[in-house]
């Protein structure tokens, strides 16, 4: 029971701050400045989690759970998106 408590929460929290790329190629940052250095640059669908926010920035969680910074005009939350981790997919 104490398993599928920890799990709901974990999953609830995910979801609540879940966020999808907008643009065609975003830039994704070593820190929350225009200018920072570019640690991943990733297409439109691509879902990121939300750990931080600083301004117009907010710090990111990616599909491999490596950190980024991205400007909040190039991500949603109001539309779902996926990451397919397989060479074939229904």
């Amino acid at each position: 029971m104490k398993t599928l408590i920890f799990f709901l929460i974990l999953f609830t929290h995910t979801f609540s701050h879940a966020l999808c790329v907008t643009g065609e190629r975003v830039k994704l940052r070593a820190k929350p400045d225009a200018n920072s250095k570019v640690t991943w640059t990733v297409g439109k669908w691509m879902p990121l989690v939300q750990v931080d926010r600083k301004g117009p920035w907010i710090q990111v969680q990616d599909v491999d759970r490596s950190k980024h910074w991205v400007h909040a005009r190039n991500v949603t939350s109001n539309m779902d998106c996926v990451v397919v981790k397989s060479k074939i997919a229904n």
